[in-house]
């Protein structure tokens, strides 16, 4: 529309393979995972926080270090600041860290 042809749209996080003919006359590529895993999926970005303790983020983004906890009971999961803690999941079960990953280990 303002005569920038050659930019390139790039839609990824969340979208759903249900939406991609909606999109296509907008849209040049695609990232889909989750909407077509069949295991527990956890969507995430990696974005710059904080740098030695100071948080910091993009605009739009929250600052600082975070948790990710999962409930027990319905597998919920919930991203919370590093420091905050919350137990009980709205299911009635209880947060707990995941176990850690040895990828890349």
């Amino acid at each position: 529309m303002r005569g920038f042809e050659q930019v390139k749209f790039f839609v990824s996080g969340g979208i759903r393979e249900e939406e991609v003919p909606h999109l296509n006359p907008l849209v040049d590529a695609y990232g889909i995972g989750t909407s077509i895993s069949n295991a527990p999926v956890m969507d995430f970005s990696m974005d710059l926080v904080e740098i030695d303790g100071k948080p910091m983020a993009n605009r739009g983004k929250c600052s600082g270090a975070k948790t990710v906890l999962r409930c027990s009971q319905c597998h919920e999961d919930l991203l919370l600041p590093l420091e905050k803690e919350v137990r009980k999941c709205q299911c009635g079960g209880t947060y707990e860290q995941p176990p850690e990953t040895t990828a890349g280990r």
